[in-house]
């Protein structure tokens, strides 16, 4: 029969031939999809998923690899950590491994301020090797030895070349060593110091000199060769961390000094920075300007000195440098003692005249204006006990006066007429014709800056 219409009946009619073609279409068609459902399943079956937890480095997209083929493993950072690789439960792996199954890897991290170093074995073709985790000091042990088909495995390298064994004794710094081989006919095939996991050989950084100021910071940017290193991690360092810290290349100055920054690559490249930290500006300024011994209860027989700087940084005692040289020696007319930010001058006995003491300081290459503080001698009036009324009489002082430390007191009805201090000297007229027979007193009486009195009687006669 054929598909057609029944001219009698006004009916589709179908042949059996085209039922058969159709039954053979959706059978194929089953079959088809099931065949490659079986292959999208084998496929998978095939591949493998790699996770990683950085701790606390971010985030990584997970890898999605053929099972047993080599995988390159990515690199991460870690503020005050070297990243030594990546641990999957058993061993720790570095630069590339190779996975049968399903794998979580956790980030290793040794810290730059400890005391322990990475050890990366590159087997260079052979069987993978895990990276080891070392301590300073300790012998290596070297881990069991790589395979490679076609190959005898004949011990590690340095990147000099230079043979490494068990037990040896490495410097504290990440170390890569590279396996060496013989081909199976007895020659020694030559290393290549550049395998697939490419080695950093050299570092660089865009600044050698810096100068900051207290609580500034700066960058230091390093170069890398190659610029294809597997690699990058750099291990930062200073000298003096209370001088200038570093953080993933941040450099602050916190103290007064120098500090030699150094960046160190995994495979031991080095470069340096010379910082030198210091503040903008030093101020001095003393609480007093004259001190004496003689001074009543000793009120003002000492000045006390304080430094500021700008900016204002707590720092160690020792940066602060004093110089008062008229304070040194045993003549000298006081006592100095400096205590970091203060110093104090304390006044001795001085049989001289008005004695200067010169005072600065100086932190780190700042140093301040100099600052005198005069120490005054005993303070001593001399001058006649007896004056005629209206003749000029003059007190002497062993002590420069300030004008308004002059003082003339008029015990009873005595005048005091043109009144001139001058320095050292006060010269007054006393007026005492005018008030009856008999003397009158009058009390002179001196106050130096630095607070010593003393008193002197005159007697005025008509």
């Amino acid at each position: 029969m054929e598909l057609g219409m029944d001219p009698k009946k006004g009916k589709f009619r179908l042949d059996k031939k085209w039922i058969k073609i159709g039954i053979c279409v959706l059978v194929a068609g089953i079959i088809t999809g099931v065949l490659i459902g079986l292959f999208s399943d084998s496929q998978q079956s095939e591949q493998v998923v790699i996770t990683f937890d950085t701790g606390g480095a971010g985030e990584i997209d997970s890898i999605k690899a053929k099972k047993g083929s080599r995988v390159s493993l990515p690199t991460v950072e870690k503020d005050g950590y070297v990243f030594a690789g990546w641990h999957d439960g058993v061993k720790l792996i570095n630069g590339e491994g190779t996975f049968n199954y399903d794998t979580s890897l956790v980030a290793e991290w040794v810290s730059e301020s400890g005391d322990l170093f990475i050890v990366i074995f590159d087997s260079d073709g052979g069987s993978i090797v895990s990276s080891r985790v070392e301590k300073c000091g300790e012998r290596l042990s070297m881990p069991e030895k790589p395979t490679r088909e076609g190959y005898e495995f004949a011990g590690w390298k340095n990147s000099a070349g230079e043979e490494v064994s068990d037990g040896a004794k490495l410097k504290c710094e990440s170390t890569t060593l590279i396996a060496a081989w013989k081909k199976e006919d007895g020659d020694e095939e030559e290393i290549d110091m550049n395998p697939g996991a490419v080695p950093v050989t050299d570092i660089s950084l865009d600044k050698t000199e810096l100068s900051l100021i207290i609580n500034s910071s700066e960058k230091l940017n390093v170069k890398i060769v190659p610029e294809d290193a597997t690699n990058k991690a750099i291990i930062w360092t200073s000298s003096d961390p209370n001088i200038v810290s570093v953080k993933k290349g941040t450099i602050t100055a916190k103290g007064i000094g120098d500090a030699v920054i150094t960046a160190k690559s995994v495979t031991g490249a080095v470069a340096t920075a010379n910082v030198h930290s210091n503040v903008e500006m030093v101020k001095l300024t003393v609480n007093r300007e004259y001190i004496a011994k003689y001074t009543e209860l000793g009120a003002k027989n000492s000045a006390t000195f304080t430094v500021t700087t700008v900016p204002d940084a707590k720092l160690d005692p020792a940066v602060y440098v004093w110089e008062a040289p008229e304070a040194n020696g045993a003549t000298s007319v006081a006592s100095f003692s400096p205590n970091g930010k203060t110093a104090t001058i304390t006044a001795l006995d001085n049989a001289g005249g008005m004695m200067p003491i010169l005072v600065s300081v100086k932190v780190g290459k700042q140093v301040s204006s100099t600052i005198k503080v005069i120490v005054e001698p005993k303070l001593v009036l001399s001058g006649p006990d007896q004056a005629t009324s209206r003749n000029v009489v003059t007190i002497h002082s062993s002590v420069d006066i300030d004008d308004s430390g002059w003082l003339v007191n008029r015990k009873t009805r005595g005048l005091v007429e043109n009144r001139t201090p001058k320095g050292q000297d006060l010269n007054f007229t006393p007026n005492c014709t005018n008030v009856g027979s008999g003397s009158f007193q009058f009390t002179v009486e001196a106050t130096t800056r630095a607070g010593q009195k003393a008193t002197h009687t005159v007697t005025c006669t008509p």
